[in-house]
């Protein structure tokens, strides 16, 4: 593993040569390369520009940062941690607001990604959920969907029992994908009804226009 910035990669990529980098390092190296023409940092051979999201490795660098940030030098930690706990609701917010375009902004995937994923990196199931769903569009990495790490979250975060807020949101987006056969779901109203049926709080305001 190895990040261009020599710092631990806590929004880690998987590029195409099989190493890991840092997110910001890697995009900015493939946007100075000539159409077609990008190459490894590190060996050096002509690769294409796809970049997953190794969900496994992000977690575990995070929780490295966090269990350990009385041991790394002060300037490295405001580099490398994630945003305080105190602002999720402010990041979730936010997250909310580019997916859908509200409070006056644009939609824009990309940055609703990058908000969830900060607020998801602080422990927010909420933040969790709408990262999935954010995974299910071709606009996060520039890769294409990743249908599978999309649907990993929203379930994830649809079953648990801490937030009702994430299981009631990531309910609806299943239940929305399902009941239209959108990102990549197969049409299936049964499967639609069946998370529908797990929205069941009355403050729930349904942002698919489904309730």
């Amino acid at each position: 593993m190895i990040a261009i910035c020599r710092l631990l990669p806590t929004d880690a990529r998987l590029a195409e040569d099989g190493i890991i980098y840092c997110c910001a390092c890697i995009e900015e190296h493939f946007k100075v390369a000539a159409p077609g023409k990008a190459q490894s940092p590190l060996k050096g051979l002509t690769i294409g520009t796809t970049l997953l999201r190794p969900i496994a490795v992000i977690n575990t660098i995070n929780e490295l940062v966090r269990d350990h940030k009385d041991d790394l030098d002060p300037i490295y930690y405001e580099k490398q941690k994630p945003a305080s706990s105190k602002n999720v609701d402010e990041l979730n917010g936010q997250a909310l607001a580019f997916m859908f375009g509200l409070d006056g902004k644009q939609i824009d995937l990309g940055e609703a990604y990058k908000k969830s994923e900060q607020s998801a990196n602080c422990g927010s199931m909420l933040g969790k959920a709408y990262q999935g769903y954010c995974t299910l569009h071709d606009t996060v990495s520039g890769g294409g969907p990743d249908w599978e790490t999309g649907f990993l979250l929203l379930t994830e975060a649809a079953k648990q029992s801490v937030d009702c807020r994430a299981r009631e949101f990531a309910a609806d987006a299943l239940a929305h994908c399902y009941q239209n056969g959108a990102h990549g779901f197969k049409k299936n109203d049964r499967k639609a009804q069946r998370w529908r049926s797990m929205v069941q709080s009355d403050y729930h305001e349904s942002p698919f226009g489904l309730s």
